[in-house]
């Protein structure tokens, strides 16, 4: 697995131009990071997720979870405990619910923009089961004197409470330390400390120590050549704009990132079909 460092190395190497410091290319980074997972073709196993919503009692929509990315691929009503259908788009909704302002329970629902629409409004607050795909963690950095680490917990400690840009799941390294220079996989998340599953050895807070996390969601085979080359792409765009003639440099680049992405393409497999509906037993929509 790619760490941040090694990838800001690389990105350097490439450009040759100072202007853009590690702050900088970090942001670009994170926004290949989205790019590759919020591509329609590309499905990220590691990011499907599940999470849950409450409707409301008098409109038929309530935001997605703040993570959520795109394709919900199953609907559960956990107050009725039954599967909801989900339709194409608001106009299919629309279709089947001719009139939007009745009440009933939830059994049918739709995503548009940052909401989650759904048929009918029950009377009281229901809540959603929703499986989907999330957007990746952004990596951050962040270095304090207030950091320290506790062998007995294995948990690394804040108390300046600033660990909140990093994620159960996420891979990061430590540096500045006199024994924890090394990588570890939170798996407890909180602003003021993180759990690990790795071993930790006792240390005070005091001096200066960095963590860093690292990519998140794409396969570890394929996070430098696609980020690199995404971020080289993007970076050498800016730089060779207002050059005459072909930009040869960024077409390389977008060239070497197309082929890396189709490879990620191969790997997890092409996108076929959206996910089947469940074949009802009950029509609840004449029932209820």
């Amino acid at each position: 697995m790619a760490t941040q460092a090694e990838l800001i190395v690389e990105v350097t190497r490439i450009i040759q131009d100072t202007s853009y410091d590690s702050t900088e290319q970090l942001a670009f980074l994170n926004q290949a990071m989205q790019d590759i997972a919020g591509d329609p073709r590309v499905l990220l196993p590691d990011l499907e997720t599940q999470d849950d919503v409450t409707t409301s009692t008098s409109v038929s929509y309530v935001a997605l979870p703040s993570d959520y990315q795109k394709n919900l691929l199953y609907c559960y009503n956990s107050s009725k405990y039954w599967p909801v259908k989900i339709y194409a788009s608001l106009a299919s909704l629309q279709r089947m619910f001719s009139r939007l302002d009745q009440g009933g329970a939830v059994v049918g629902v739709t995503t548009r923009g940052q909401n989650l629409h759904y048929q009918r409004i029950p009377s009281s607050a229901e809540t959603l089961q929703l499986h989907y795909y999330r957007k990746p963690y952004d990596m951050a950095t962040y270095p304090a004197t207030t950091i320290s680490f506790n062998g007995t917990t294995k948990t690394i400690n804040d108390t300046g409470s600033g660990l909140d840009d990093f994620h159960v799941g996420q891979v990061i390294d430590v540096t500045g330390t006199v024994n924890n220079n090394t990588s570890f996989t939170i798996t407890v998340a909180a602003a003021e400390s993180l759990t690990v599953s790795e071993t930790v050895t006792t240390e005070s807070a005091g001096s200066s120590f960095t963590i860093k996390s690292r990519p998140d969601g794409i396969p570890a085979h394929l996070q430098k050549p696609l980020l690199v080359h995404h971020v080289c792409a993007a970076i050498l765009g800016e730089i060779e704009q207002d050059l005459n003639g072909a930009k040869v440099n960024t077409q390389y680049h977008q060239g070497e990132f197309d082929k890396y992405l189709a490879k990620l393409i191969a790997f997890i497999g092409p996108v076929t079909a959206g996910p089947k509906e469940i074949e009802k037993e009950i029509d609840w929509e004449n029932y209820l």
